[in-house]
């Protein structure tokens, strides 16, 4: 059950990573970032649409990185011999 949470997550990461690496305008031709981006922001120009795409981008990239280097820390603070 872990590896497939592990699978997913890598694969979330890896595609906000990429979502942030192409520029503005292959934003837009990204059919998927594109259709997704009509269904949670409908009323703001494709520009906009995409800025606030790509922030949440980082931002859920920015919260799966911190939560697995959070996880590794506590895990070898667990293997520290205890006194």
């Amino acid at each position: 059950m872990s590896h497939i949470i592990y699978a997913v997550v890598a694969l979330v990461c890896i595609c906000c990573a990429s979502f942030l690496l192409l520029s503005p305008m292959d934003r837009i031709a990204v059919l998927l970032g594109n259709s997704i981006g009509k269904l949670l922001f409908p009323r703001l120009d494709p520009y906009r649409r995409h800025r606030k795409m790509a922030s949440i981008a980082g931002i859920v990239l920015v919260i799966i990185l911190t939560a697995g280097i959070t996880a590794v820390i506590i895990k070898a603070m667990n293997r520290l011999p205890h006194h």
